[in-house]
């Protein structure tokens, strides 16, 4: 039967789609082919131009020619080039379309695998644990205030205790100060009487002897 379909125009079977490996691969050999038909034509080109030149001048009609052909070349380079310009854009687009679709089936097995995982879990055993764990958390930030408040007193009374100790020496320092300065300002012991001054005069005799009634004066008087 399927003999008589192919005989007569029967629909030909289809054919297996390509992957996209598969498909940029294909484009790339084409893409390919039209870089070294652009380069070939770019060298013909070249060539007729330089015809021409060498022609312009002793032979017109071959100058001509090849500048008519030079024209074909061109018109067959833009070609060339459009189309590899279009399989490049389509190369492009199934490069987009790849990592789309690999993006797309990466977040669809990850919403799998999270599902599965959900489906695993007792939401009222995720609610006793979350509770379990608040409780633990506010029992360990108690503990820590604790320690905290008797390290930081232990701390301040060290800290009393230097700052006294510093104001004992500081008071310490001032009295030895005063008392090396006392002990600069007292004046030398002498080591020897002065010297009593002579009596020069007779001024000074009489002086003295009136000295002396004034003490025998005061001492009758008592």
């Amino acid at each position: 039967m399927s003999f008589l379909k192919n005989l007569f125009g029967g629909s030909a079977p289809k054919q297996p789609a390509l992957s996209a490996n598969q498909g940029l691969e294909q484009l790339e050999e084409k893409a390919d082919m039209l870089r070294k038909r652009i380069a070939h034509l770019q060298n013909q080109i070249q060539e007729q131009e330089n015809i021409a030149r060498t022609n312009a001048t002793t032979n017109k009609n071959r100058a001509l020619a090849a500048l008519k052909k030079k024209r074909t070349l061109e018109d067959n380079l833009k070609k060339a080039e459009g189309t590899l310009d279009n399989i490049e854009n389509q190369k492009d687009m199934l490069e987009n379309a790849s990592s789309n679709a690999a993006v797309l089936k990466t977040m669809a097995d990850t919403a799998k695998i999270v599902k599965q995982q959900h489906d695993n879990l007792d939401i009222n055993k995720v609610e006793d644990i979350v509770d379990e764990m608040r409780e633990q958390k506010e029992i360990s930030e108690e503990i820590a205030n604790i320690l905290s408040q008797t390290t930081n007193k232990a701390q301040d009374e060290d800290e009393l205790m230097k700052e006294l100790e510093s104001m004992q020496q500081q008071e310490l320092d001032a009295k030895l100060l005063q008392t090396d300065r006392d002990t600069t300002a007292l004046p030398d012991v002498p080591t020897q009487l002065p010297a009593q001054p002579a009596a020069s005069s007779s001024k000074s005799k009489k002086d003295e002897e009136e000295l002396d009634e004034l003490k025998k004066w005061a001492s009758a008087a008592q």
